[in-house]
C-alpha cells in the first residue's frame, strides 16, 4: 500500500496543484534569514523552565533550531540535528535496531540519559529507558522548533533528563512534500492546519522507506565481510485541536528496519518493529490578573518486536543460529498540576505536583528457541523452533511485568534582582515507590555586563531512575536488584554570551560529577549477571557556539566542544561544526561540515581487561544543501549527505565480532518538491 502511494505521489501532487492555488492564502512572508542574528537569540523558548524565556535569559544553557535553521542543515532525523549542538553528538550504533546513539557531555553509554519530548510529552519509556529503542527516527519536517537543554534538566523533567533535554514542537502547516533520494528512498509529508468555529484543528502526517546503504560486515558463522544494507520504513502521524487554553492532541509513529547490526553483529533475519501513541489534554485558566493554573493528562503506550543475531550455530548441540529479541510493551499514565503568580514586578513563581503510573504490560520473546515449559530461549538443538516464532509470553520474562509509580513536587522563583541581575532557584523532588527517590535542585544567576554581553552561572542535579530490566529481570543472562538508587550528576556551568545584531558569541564551561552510576557484574561462573550502584566519573570541558552574518546574504555558524578530561567509552573528547549559509532572491544553499577527531580506545566500562580495542582517523564529514522557490508557493531543494562518501566508523563496545565498530552513514542524495497552500 505504501509502495503504491509512493509511485502515485507524483501525480497526486500536481492533480492537486490547481486545488491548491484556487484556495491558497497569503502565506507569510517574512524569512527567518531576514532576522537579525540578536533578534534569533531573543526568540522564546519554554524548555528550560515553566515559562517563556529568551535563550539568553534561560535559567539552563539553550540551544534552539527554528524550521529555517533545520532546512539550512539539511538533516531528516532529529538525532541527526544533535551533531550540530555544543556537547553533543550522534554515531549508528547497534541494539535492537541499530539505532542512532547520542554522545551527551563526553558520555557514551546509551543509557537513557537524554529526555526527549514530543511537544513536551515523554517519548522515553521504563524498560529501556532510551527514546532510541523504541523511537529510533522523528523527522524534522514536522518540527516548527527543537529546543534542547545541555546539561541537567531533571529540576523540571525528573528522571531521563540527566544530561539533556530534547523538545520537538510540532509544526502547523498547510503542505505538501515529496522526496526522492538514492536506495529507493521515498518520502512524503503533508501538513494541515484549520481554524473552525470550535477553535483550530491541525495534523501532520510523514512517511519515509527506503533500501538502506550498503555496508561490508562480517556475518554469522564468520562469513565475510559481505556487502549488506538496511531497510528501513517509518510512519509519523499526529492531530491536535485547540482553543482559547485548552488542548487536545494524539501522535504516533510506527518504525520497521531490517538487516541492521545486532550485539554479535549482521544476520540477514534481523528485524525489527515497533509503535508508539500518546494522548494528550492540557488545560489553563487564569483565576485573576496573577494567578492561574493548569491540569495537564498524558497517556503513552510502546511496543516493540524485534529479533537480532546472538549466537551461531556450528555442530550439536548448537547447530541453529539462535535469533532472539524482546516483544514488549510498556504504557504510561501521567497527570501534572501547576501553579503560576507573580508576586511583585520582580518576583513571580511556578509549584506543582506530579503522578506518574509506568507498566510493562507484556514480557515476551521473538526467537529460533524456547524450551518445552516456555520458561527460557536457551540455543540447544531440541529446542529450535525452525523458524523466528514471536511468543507474547516467556516465564524467565515474567518478572519484569512490574508497575513503577512516581510522585514529584517541584517549584521554581525567579526574582529580577535589579536591571541586570536575575536570579532562579528551583527544585524537584520525586519519589519512586520502587526504585527510591531523588531531589534535583537548580540555582541560576544571570547578570548583564553591558548591553551586548552577560554571564550565567547554573548550579544543578539532576537523576536517571532504574529501568524494570535493572530492577526486575531474572533471566538466564541478568538478575534484577531492587534496592538499586538513582543515578545521579552534579554540573557547574558558567556561560559568556556576546550579541549584536550581526554576531554573537556563546563559551560555556562546564563541570559534571556523575555518581551512583548503574553497572553489571558477574555473580557466578556461568556469565550470569546482576546491576550495582558503583560507577562515578567527573568531566569537564568547554563548548563555543559562534554566529556571523557576514553580509545580507551570507551567515556563518560554527560549534566547538573541547574536553578538558577524559570522556567515558569511547565517546570523542573534541568535535566541530562549520556551516555556511547563502540566501539571494529565490536561491538558498548551505554547506555544513562536521569535524571528528582521531580515536583511539584502550579500555572501555564494558570490557574485562585494559587492550587496543578500536582505532579510526580524524574524520571532516561535508554536507551541501541547495533550494530554489519555483513559485510562491513551490520550492525544490537537493540535500547532498556525506558529500564525499567519507568512510569512516564508529566505536561500539559490544561489537567484537566487527572489531568493535559499526560502519557509518555514506553519501546520500535526496530531492524534494514542496507545495505550500
Amino acid at each position: 500500500m505504501t509502495i503504491s502511494f509512493f509511485k502515485k505521489a507524483p501525480i497526486i501532487l500536481a492533480s492537486l496543484v490547481p486545488f491548491f492555488d484556487a484556495v491558497a492564502t497569503n502565506t507569510p512572508t517574512d524569512d527567518l534569514f531576514d532576522m537579525s542574528i540578536e533578534q534569533l537569540l531573543n526568540m522564546e523558548t519554554s524548555v528550560a523552565g515553566f515559562s517563556s524565556e529568551s535563550i539568553v535569559s534561560a535559567p539552563s544553557v539553550v540551544s534552539v533550531f527554528t524550521a529555517m535553521d533545520i532546512q539550512r542543515l539539511g538533516v531528516s532525523n532529529v538525532y541527526d540535528l544533535m551533531n550540530f549542538v555544543p556537547g553533543f553528538q550522534s554515531v549508528t550504533g547497534e541494539f535492537l535496531a541499530g539505532h542512532q546513539k547520542l554522545q551527551s557531555r563526553g558520555v557514551y553509554l546509551d543509557s537513557g540519559y537524554v529526555l526527549v519530548m514530543l511537544d513536551g510529552v515523554r517519548v522515553n519509556e521504563m524498560s529501556f529507558g532510551k527514546a532510541g529503542v523504541y523511537t529510533p527516527y522523528l523527522d524534522l519536517d514536522l518540527a516548527e522548533k527543537v529546543e534542547i537543554i545541555r546539561g541537567p534538566g531533571s529540576a523540571v523533567y525528573g528522571s531521563n533528563a540527566f544530561l539533556g533535554v530534547i523538545n520537538i514542537i510540532s509544526k502547523k502547516q498547510n503542505s505538501i512534500k515529496v522526496e526522492f533520494g538514492q536506495n529507493d528512498h521515498k518520502k512524503l509529508v503533508t501538513g494541515f492546519s484549520q481554524p473552525l468555529s470550535v477553535g483550530e484543528l491541525s495534523f501532520n502526517a510523514a512517511l519515509v522507506k527506503g533500501d538502506g546503504q550498503s555496508h561490508k560486515l562480517k556475518l554469522a558463522n564468520d562469513i565475510g565481510p559481505q556487502t549488506v544494507s538496511a531497510p528501513y520504513e517509518h510512519q509519523q502521524f499526529s492531530i491536535q485541536w485547540a482553543k482559547d487554553l485548552a488542548k487536545v492532541s494524539y501522535q504516533t509513529d510506527n518504525h520497521e528496519l531490517n538487516n541492521f547490526v545486532n550485539l554479535e553483529g549482521y544476520h540477514p533475519d534481523n528485524y525489527y518493529k515497533s509503535q508508539n501513541h500518546y494522548f494528550s489534554a492540557h488545560y489553563e485558566k487564569n483565576w485573576n490578573a496573577k494567578t492561574s493554573y493548569a491540569i495537564d493528562a498524558q497517556y503513552a503506550d510502546h511496543e516493540v518486536e524485534s529479533a537480532g543475531y546472538i549466537f551461531s550455530g556450528d555442530i550439536s548441540p548448537f547447530s541453529n543460529d539462535f535469533i532472539t529479541g524482546p516483544y514488549w510493551a510498556t504504557n504510561r499514565f501521567t497527570v501534572n498540576a501547576s501553579l503560576s503568580h507573580v508576586w511583585s514586578d520582580k518576583i513571580n513563581s511556578d509549584f506543582g505536583v506530579q503522578w506518574q503510573s509506568e507498566k510493562q504490560h507484556k514480557a515476551g520473546v521473538v526467537t529460533t528457541h524456547v524450551t518445552p515449559d516456555f520458561e527460557s530461549t536457551i540455543p540447544l538443538d531440541q529446542y529450535y523452533l525452525g523458524e523466528l516464532t514471536v511468543l507474547k509470553d516467556l516465564g524467565e520474562f515474567e518478572a519484569i511485568k512490574q508497575t513503577i509509580e512516581s510522585v514529584a513536587f517541584y517549584g521554581q522563583l525567579k526574582w529580577q534582582i535589579s536591571p541586570v541581575d536575575t536570579l532562579h532557584v528551583g527544585a524537584r523532588f520525586e519519589d519512586y515507590k520502587t526504585a527510591g527517590s531523588a531531589f534535583s535542585p537548580r540555582v541560576t544567576y544571570v547578570r548583564k555586563l553591558d548591553d551586548n554581553s552577560q554571564i550565567k552561572a547554573i548550579y544543578s542535579e539532576a537523576f536517571r531512575a532504574p529501568v524494570t530490566n535493572e530492577l526486575f529481570s531474572n533471566d538466564s543472562v541478568t538478575l534484577g536488584n531492587p534496592s538499586l538508587k538513582p543515578e545521579l550528576v552534579r554540573t557547574t556551568e558558567l556561560q559568556y554570551f556576546y550579541q549584536e545584531a550581526k554576531c554573537s558569541l556563546e563559551i560555556t564551561g562546564f563541570y559534571t560529577s556523575l555518581s551512583e552510576l548503574i553497572a553489571s557484574e558477574p555473580i557466578d561462573d556461568g556469565g550470569r549477571t546482576t546491576f550495582v550502584n558503583k560507577g562515578n566519573k567527573d568531566l569537564y570541558g568547554l563548548e563555543a557556539l559562534f554566529n556571523y552574518e557576514m553580509t545580507p546574504s551570507w551567515r556563518l555558524r560554527a560549534t566547538g566542544t573541547h574536553f578538558l578530561s577524559d570522556t567515558v567509552e569511547g565517546s570523542y573528547d573534541s568535535f566541530y561544526s562549520v556551516g555556511v549559509y547563502f540566501q539571494n532572491g529565490k536561491w538558498k544553499a548551505s554547506v555544513n561540515g562536521l569535524l571528528r577527531p582521531s580515536l583511539a580506545v584502550d579500555e572501555g566500562i564494558r570490557l574485562d581487561q585494559k587492550q587496543n580495542v578500536f582505532k579510526e582517523s580524524a574524520q571532516q564529514i561535508l554536507n551541501v544543501s541547495a533550494s530554489y522557490q519555483l513559485g510562491k508557493h513551490l520550492n525544490l531543494q537537493i540535500n547532498i549527505d556525506n558529500l564525499t562518501d567519507a568512510s569512516y566508523l564508529a566505536y561500539e563496545p559490544r561489537q567484537n565480532r566487527n572489531q568493535y565498530s559499526v560502519p557509518q552513514k555514506g553519501a546520500h542524495t535526496r530531492v524534494s518538491v514542496k507545495y505550500d497552500f
